[in-house]
């Protein structure tokens, strides 16, 4: 018998269940390889859950981190143009004083 991957072990696993329980036939030939290749050829990929979160929560911090930083520069951008409304308006006041 072929070596198989545990992700192919549990896609042939699950092939068989659903072969058995959903259409009530058993199978005797199964090619796991096969079916994540005919998969990729339709633009598939299998991912395990547990990855998905992990790039999911990894999105979610960076995109906070992000957000952070937009929010600090947006602040900073802020102050400078108050500064520099404040020194044109104390330029303005020291020309009317003269």
């Amino acid at each position: 018998m072929a070596e198989f991957t545990p992700v192919e072990q549990i896609l042939m696993d699950v092939l068989d269940d659903w072969a058995l329980n959903g259409q009530g036939i058993v199978l005797t030939n199964k090619n796991p390889r096969l079916f994540v290749q005919l998969l990729r050829a339709q633009g598939l990929e299998l991912i395990k859950l547990n990855d998905i979160q992990k790039v999911r929560n990894e999105h979610k911090v960076i995109s906070n981190e992000i957000l952070q930083s937009y929010r600090t520069l947006a602040a900073a951008k802020r102050r400078l143009e108050l500064l520099e409304t404040g020194k044109e308006e104390v330029l303005k006041n020291d020309k009317t004083v003269t």
